[in-house]
């Protein structure tokens, strides 16, 4: 992290990908990677920003892209989607992606540009110490709670 600055985050939700036919944004076919991470900047980030804004923050602020839900989009648009980032990416200085994604495998432009990581199930030990962590009562679980502690084991549920 540079001194004195913190990150900069910008959230992409799946909202991009459930854009309904009544939406303006969501049909507005982008016919360039440029326009396509504007569009994608300004109608679908938290807090909307574009491109040109991202470029103008000090080049020793560390911008980090966070999209969420790239599963929930048909196959080839997620790979339009990456295709995308990943030329944004290359061109902002100090700027990385993290996508979340339920899909084993994604083509990429250059896959030494990508690194994959898997969430892993959580055992019994640490679903009680997270339940315990956040409502004070890890004994909910009982002995006859095979079903709740698969369940929870799950990273997708």
């Amino acid at each position: 992290m540079a001194a004195g600055f913190d990150p900069i985050a910008v959230l992409v939700t799946s909202s991009i990908f459930s854009a309904g036919p009544s939406s303006d944004a969501g049909s507005e076919y982008q016919p360039d990677n440029a326009n396509r991470i504007k569009f994608l900047l300004e109608h679908f980030a938290t807090p909307p920003t574009t491109p040109a804004i991202i470029d103008a923050l000090p080049a020793r602020v560390e911008k980090v892209l966070l999209i969420d839900g790239l599963n929930e989009v048909l196959s080839s648009t997620g790979k339009e989607i990456i295709d995308v980032l990943d030329d944004f990416v290359r061109y902002a200085i100090q700027t990385s992606l993290v996508v979340t994604d339920r899909m084993a495998r994604r083509q990429f432009q250059d896959d030494s540009r990508w690194r994959l990581g898997s969430i892993l199930p959580l055992n019994e030990a640490e679903i009680r110490s997270h339940l315990s962590a956040r409502t004070g009562n890890a004994q909910a679980l009982d002995d006859d709670s095979s079903a709740e502690i698969g369940l929870l084991t799950t990273p997708f549920s």
